[in-house]
C-alpha cells in the first residue's frame, strides 16, 4: 500500500512518522526571537564621588552641646582595656542591664572631637577610682547613707540617671569590682580642663567607663532618642554570652573572647 502524498504536493511536514525535528525546524518565529545583545560602548572611567552624610537634627544637637567623656576615659573590651581615642565603631565594650554584665558593640559615635578642649566634672571615689565627664552627661547615682550595704543585686534603670553636675561628695556610684557591682562613695568632685570629647553609643545606651556604670546620653530623653532615630541591637561575638546576656565570670570570658577575636569580622 502506497503512502499518501501530502496535500498540495509540497515537502513533507516537519513531523512525519517517528522522525526527530531538527533545531532549525523548532526555532521560534522571527517576531519572538530574542534580540541580539547590545554592542558595549567604549568603557568610561568611573567618577568617584565622596558620599555625603546627611546628619539628622539630633547629631547637630549633640555637636552643639558636646556632652561626653574625656580622652583618657577607658572601657573594657574582650581583649583588654582601651582608651576612648583608641575605640572604633563595631568594637565590643562592657555594659550592663539591670542584672547582667555583658559585651555590646559601639553602634556609632554621638560625638568624637579629639582636639576640643573643655571643662569636665571630675569625680574620685574613696578607693581612688576617677572619671571625668561633662556636666550634663548622665551617670547612675545612689544616695547612700552613712551605713550602707555596698553589694549591689539590682542596677538602676535608665530613668534613675542624673547629671554629673548633680553629684555631691558622699553620693555613691556603681563600680564593677571582681565581676560584681558595688557602691563606692565619692570622696572628691572638681572641675578640670581636658582635651578631647567622646560619646560612643552602645546598643543599650549604657556603658561601663573606668569601671563605673554610666549612660551614653546627656541632656536628652534616652528612650525618645533610641526609639525614634536608631534601631540597634546587641550582636553576639562570644557565643551565647553576649547574645543571651548570661551571667559570666568576667576575666574568664575576656580570655575566651580574646581567643576568638581573630574569628570575628
Amino acid at each position: 500500500m502506497q503512502s499518501a502524498e501530502p496535500v498540495g504536493g509540497g515537502a513533507s511536514p516537519p513531523f512525519s512518522g517517528g522522525e526527530v525535528a531538527s533545531l532549525s525546524q523548532i526555532s521560534p518565529p522571527a517576531p519572538f526571537a530574542l534580540p541580539s545583545p547590545p554592542v558595549p560602548a567604549a568603557a568610561v572611567p568611573p567618577v568617584n564621588v565622596p558620599p555625603v552624610f546627611a546628619s539628622p537634627a539630633v547629631f547637630h544637637y549633640f555637636y552643639k552641646k558636646g556632652y561626653c567623656f574625656s580622652t583618657d576615659t577607658w572601657v573594657t573590651t574582650p581583649v583588654g582595656k582601651k582608651r576612648m581615642d583608641s575605640l572604633e565603631v563595631g568594637d565590643f565594650v562592657l555594659t550592663a542591664d539591670l542584672t547582667t554584665v555583658y559585651y555590646a558593640p559601639i553602634s556609632f559615635w554621638i560625638h568624637r572631637a579629639p582636639n576640643v578642649t573643655t571643662k569636665f566634672v571630675t569625680i574620685m571615689t574613696e578607693y581612688g577610682k576617677m572619671l571625668a565627664l561633662s556636666s550634663r552627661h548622665f551617670i547612675f547615682r545612689n544616695k547612700c547613707e552613712e551605713l550602707y550595704n555596698d553589694h549591689v543585686n539590682l542596677l538602676p534603670s535608665n530613668s534613675e540617671a542624673v547629671y554629673a553636675e548633680q553629684l555631691e561628695v558622699g553620693d555613691c556610684v556603681y563600680l564593677l569590682y571582681k565581676d560584681n557591682f558595688r557602691l563606692q562613695k565619692l570622696q572628691d568632685i572638681s572641675i578640670t580642663e581636658r582635651q578631647g570629647i567622646y560619646s560612643p553609643l552602645t546598643s543599650n545606651g549604657r556603658i561601663i567607663v573606668n569601671d563605673m556604670l554610666a549612660s551614653c546620653y546627656s541632656d536628652v530623653n534616652e528612650a525618645t532618642l533610641q526609639t525614634t532615630y536608631f534601631s540597634v541591637r546587641t550582636v553576639s561575638v562570644c557565643g551565647p554570652i553576649t547574645q543571651n546576656k548570661r551571667s559570666f565570670s568576667l576575666w574568664s570570658t575576656m580570655f575566651r573572647c580574646s581567643t576568638l577575636s581573630g574569628e570575628v569580622s
